[in-house]
């Protein structure tokens, strides 16, 4: 009896370890999806982010051409008599400066007057945009402003405001106007994230309420 008892309880402990190691593998496989899906792929993506703006602020040339393909994508309309529809002014900060516009040239096939001034914040913008157009009637002009605004500790709305006088003076010129929202910022400009946010929020409601081109480069980042 005790022999029978013996090959039951080997038969069941056997029994127990075929069932575990079947549940141990599946289990094994499913907690490396859960980890892949919670943490690897957050942490891809975060260091994605980080090499795409070294600083935390300034696009390297992939996720610059990247922003030049968001812009790309928005250029439509016609401009009015007078502007050329082959001709595009980038007007914005550093972002802009040593940035996007040469890519957007060679993705277009269109002449693009890089007039990105590092430093630069909207004000100074909604100031010599209409020499711009008048020097060089072009059928679209892309804007880019905010982030030294923010540094500055500009209110958001404020900016937003200038963003809208640069938006009249290109439509007044008959110059299709697009829109950009900020792209993120991290490391030493990571704490003006929660602005460049409310900002984003802000040109999108404008972009929205005033039927403008917005090119959302914060959503492809």
């Amino acid at each position: 009896m005790a022999r029978f008892d013996a090959r039951i309880l080997g038969g069941l402990l056997a029994l127990v370890l075929a069932v575990g190691c079947d549940n141990g593998g599946g289990g094994g496989n499913g907690a490396a999806v859960a980890d892949t899906n919670t943490s690897t792929t957050p942490a891809d993506t975060v260091a994605t982010v980080a090499d795409s703006f070294p600083d935390g602020l300034h696009p390297d040339a992939a996720a610059s051409s990247d922003i030049a393909a968001v812009f790309a994508g928005q250029l439509s309309g016609t401009p009015g008599a007078g502007n050329d529809a082959n001709t595009i002014v980038c007007l914005g900060d550093s972002i802009t400066a040593a940035g996007y516009p040469s890519f957007l040239a060679t993705q277009t096939g269109k002449q693009v007057v890089n007039s990105g001034v590092p430093g630069e914040e909207s004000p100074s913008g909604a100031a010599r945009v209409s020499s711009l157009l008048f020097t060089y009637h072009p059928g679209y002009l892309c804007i880019l402003y905010g982030i030294n605004d923010l540094i500055s500790h500009r209110a958001p709305a404020d900016i937003v405001q200038y963003l809208s006088q640069i938006v009249a003076s290109a439509r007044a010129a008959g110059v299709v106007p697009v829109l950009a929202t900020l792209t993120p910022v991290s490391g030493m400009y990571g704490k003006y994230q929660s602005d460049v946010d409310d900002l984003n929020a802000q040109i999108r409601a404008l972009a929205s309420g005033q039927g403008i081109a917005l090119a959302d480069l914060a959503a492809i980042f």
